[in-house]
């Protein structure tokens, strides 16, 4: 019966937002713990939207926003870093699943299968079409 219960117990912390486990928002500040995962998903975000304004810059005309040059090194820096980070992920997960390396007993399979199956291979793929992209802007925008 405490879920239908209307008004909150005085000791019970304040909720913060909708779905908010921790009680932290807009009124209260995160836990430490909190906020350095808060961080890192905001520094993601900014990464992310980095590389959708770069995949753009390859598709329009040399100069926007940055020279072809710089362009060039950003994409074929970021493509091997995506194919890299792809297929050692995927190594280590086969190997951890397989047993071949020792990870200890506290290993989530199903999460390890996942990241296998589905998330890894993404990384692999996405660096290689990156790869893809920068050597055809290459071409594209070659002088001369």
């Amino acid at each position: 019966m405490r879920a239908l219960q209307i008004v909150p117990d005085a000791d019970a912390p304040a909720p913060g937002f909708p779905g908010d486990p921790v009680g932290c928002g807009p009124t209260r500040p995160p836990p430490p713990a909190h906020r350095s995962r808060l961080l890192s998903a905001w520094g993601a975000t900014l990464v992310k939207i980095i590389g959708v304004v770069f995949a753009i810059a390859l598709a329009r005309r040399p100069g926007w926003p940055l020279p072809r040059r710089p362009l060039l090194i950003l994409g074929w820096l970021g493509a091997a870093v995506l194919t890299v980070y792809g297929a050692l992920n995927m190594i280590g997960a086969v190997l951890a699943l397989t047993s071949s390396i020792d990870v200890g007993p506290d290993i989530d399979r199903y999460a390890l299968s996942w990241h296998l199956g589905l998330w890894d291979p993404l990384f692999l793929v996405w660096g290689i079409l990156m790869g893809v992209a920068v050597r055809h802007f290459g071409r594209r925008t070659r002088i001369g």
